[in-house]
């Protein structure tokens, strides 16, 4: 790793050379041939980032040209999540939120998944038996979850694309769909399936009174319920179903309820709780480190606890500030800056909690959004021209500097 001096240094450096003889030039010369031997050193330096989505994608895209770096991820090419709805819904959609990674990362991204951490000897084992050493581990394993809010580890574009199409196939010749879990992913989907197709009971069941979470002002649970009975959803709050693996066998079930309510659904939809990645680091020692939850203590850096080489961003930290995807970017763009700054024996910048907009989009036309400066919550207007109207497609292509097709 590179070693750096301060200009005092230097300058001590420079009168002790001017004391034994050496020249001004000799010294000139000999710091610029210092200089370069560091420069190449901080480039060979080799940072292994353990998941490519939002955040650990943000810190490879800032690395790029600065660092030897290489992005793992069990996908073979990056999902763009925040648009699973809209794969439901739409036909040839799913195909326009997997983004490939090789044009933004060329050969510095690897398929795989990492089964083992070995913080000791500074090396990560693949599902291949591959491995790789690191000067600096990021660790952004992200959030798992059903289908179709999310994937399964290590699912191809493709299987995922024609999963949805199967999918949009079902909810066409469904006459009553219901989704189970009320979080904004389950209240995006319902939203999405009511207006597109005005036709068709939808139902929404969620064990709490409050839709999406607790965190929401009181006026944005307003918004987001007025928006749902606009559309025509039928929601029931405040009661669990109590049948979920039965239900999870076929399309077509009754669901049950703890207060006893039947419904039938030619189609039922999970969108219930998401649950970390912890499968590459549980059986290591960064497990002492790990939350009740699977999330991993970080300090003001993004450094796990107790190890200055090690980063963990995204949903997979514990940072006290909501998961969303434009904070998880955030959050890798300062990992990147502090690996950069410590490898240079710089100073490190403290992470400040992100302020981003917090959407949810109930149909391609309206929803509601908290904004993140004064409280203020907004409704369908703002929240189609924010999320809405593309789920913010071309933003996500264009951060991956590629083109969305057509």
């Amino acid at each position: 790793m590179a070693v750096m001096f301060s200009t005092k240094t230097y300058q001590y450096m420079r009168w002790a050379g001017c004391a034994v003889g050496v020249s001004m030039a000799t010294f000139v010369a000999a710091r610029a041939l210092a200089s370069q031997v560091i420069a190449k050193d901080i480039l060979d330096t080799h940072v292994v980032i353990v998941g490519g989505g939002y955040a650990g994608g943000a810190v490879a895209t800032d690395l790029k040209n600065k660092m030897k770096y290489t992005l793992i991820d069990a996908k073979d090419k990056f999902h763009h999540n925040w648009a699973a709805q809209r794969s439901c819904v739409e036909e040839g959609f799913a195909a326009k939120t997997f983004i490939p990674y090789e044009p933004q990362y060329d050969d510095n991204f690897k398929r795989g998944k990492v089964v083992s951490i070995d913080p000791e000897r500074k090396n990560v084992k693949l599902d291949n038996g591959e491995t790789l050493t690191f000067d600096y581990l990021v660790i952004s394993t992200g959030t798992g979850g059903p289908f179709p809010g999310k994937l399964a580890l290590g699912c191809d574009s493709q299987t995922a694309i024609d999963n949805y199409e199967k999918l949009r196939k079902k909810i066409v010749q469904a006459n009553s769909v219901t989704v189970i879990g009320g979080g904004a992913m389950g209240v995006e989907i319902a939203g999405d399936i009511k207006e597109d197709f005005k036709d068709k009971v939808v139902t929404l069941i969620h064990p709490h009174d409050q839709l999406i979470d607790k965190k929401i002002p009181d006026s944005m649970q307003k918004l987001v319920k007025d928006r749902l009975t606009k559309l025509g959803v039928v929601t029931i709050l405040g009661e669990r179903v109590t049948n979920m693996k039965e239900v999870m066998q076929n399309d077509k079930a009754t669901v049950q309820t703890d207060k006893q309510k039947s419904i039938t659904a030619d189609l039922v939809i999970p969108a219930t709780g998401l649950k970390i990645h912890t499968s590459a680091y549980s059986n290591t020692p960064l497990n002492e480190k790990m939350e009740s939850n699977g999330q991993l203590r970080v300090n003001e850096f993004m450094q796990v606890e107790g190890f200055e080489n090690i980063f963990a961003v995204g949903d997979c930290n514990n940072v006290p500030e909501r998961k969303l995807g434009m904070l998880a970017v955030n959050q890798g763009s300062n990992a990147a800056v502090n690996i950069l700054a410590h490898a240079n024996g710089k100073a490190l910048t403290k992470y400040s909690q992100g302020r981003a907009p917090f959407t949810v989009c109930i149909g391609r036309t309206g929803g509601a959004t908290q904004l993140p400066f004064w409280g203020l919550v907004v409704g369908d207007w703002m929240t189609t021209k924010i999320k809405a109207n593309d789920v913010c497609l071309g933003v996500v292509w264009k951060s991956m500097g590629q083109t969305p097709p057509k």
